[in-house]
């Protein structure tokens, strides 16, 4: 009886063991791509409002165009709406943050 427990006690801590390399494993692995896109959403944000900025009257279009054309992007691995989204996504939250911050 006791030869079964230990056994099966030893199963439970083997599978425990593995289970938690492997979720390491996989967090190691998107971490880097997290910092990844973040970065790439902090390029996108200030090339475009950096642009807009200096040329009032160009359109967010134009920028996101300049943006690609400026860090040669494929554009088969990333849309022009997905930089555009990102773009306005981030305004979004450096204008929440800026509300924020007067009033706070």
């Amino acid at each position: 009886m006791q030869g079964q427990s230990l056994i099966r006690n030893t199963w439970k801590q083997l599978i425990k063991t593995k289970m938690a390399e492997a979720k390491n494993k996989y967090l190691e692995s998107i971490i880097p791509k997290f910092y990844r896109r973040q970065a790439f959403d902090i390029m996108i944000f200030t090339f475009i409002d950096t642009y807009k900025l200096l040329l009032p009257s160009v359109t967010i279009e134009e920028c996101v165009n300049a943006f690609i054309k400026r860090h040669k992007i494929d554009i088969t691995l990333i849309s022009f709406d997905a930089i555009q989204q990102s773009y306005y996504r981030s305004l979004t939250l450096y204008n929440d943050t800026q509300k924020t911050n007067v009033n706070g």
